[in-house]
């Protein structure tokens, strides 16, 4: 049996075509996911006074300032950055503080951050935090979350920042807590 040319041209047009369409879908599914996240984002972050329950993190040097959610379900993890509920309050006296968010929206310029960079969650009151300390660890590391008494504050987010899928590892931001701001 013998393919003739217009046969191979037309198997191939109609690969590029489904490959153009796959790409065009997915390019589209994650920009409106994207765009429903900075929507949430900028209506938080623009009110005068945060929703209930949301309160603000910002990384001045980075130019990151996200919303903070109370509970680390998948739903607010898809509208910004949560709270792990099981850790110390936002700006306790004592305690560790976690918060989740996903590499590909609102942590996606963590990996910019650097020891000594000042984090500052916005509330009632604001807390300002310092940077000690970045470090890899495999996902079921659970030890940036123990207790040691300071009052501490850290970032988790999934990495490699650019991995195609659910990464193996996780980027971890340390900081200790250094002031308040009324």
């Amino acid at each position: 049996m013998t393919l003739s040319l217009s046969s191979l041209l037309c198997g191939r047009r109609w690969i590029e075509s489904f490959v153009l369409v796959s790409g065009v879908f997915c390019l589209g599914s994650a920009a409106l996911n994207l765009g429903r996240y900075e929507v949430f984002e900028h209506r938080v972050i623009a009110a005068s006074v945060p929703a209930a329950r949301v309160t603000r993190l910002e990384i001045p040097r980075i130019g990151l300032l996200v919303a903070v959610l109370e509970g680390d379900t998948k739903e607010n993890m898809a509208l910004g950055a949560v709270h792990l509920t099981d850790t110390a309050a936002l700006g306790s006296e004592s305690g560790n503080a976690a918060i989740a968010g996903h590499r590909d929206s609102a942590f996606r310029r963590l990996g910019e951050i650097r020891s000594g960079d000042q984090i500052v969650v916005h509330g009632e009151m604001d807390f300002v935090y310092q940077v000690m300390r970045t470090r890899i660890a495999n996902a079921d590391d659970t030890a940036a979350l123990s207790e040691d008494g300071r009052a501490r504050l850290t970032l988790i987010t999934c990495y490699p920042f650019r991995y195609v899928g659910s990464a193996p590892r996780r980027f971890l931001v340390e900081a200790e807590r250094v002031g308040r701001r009324f």
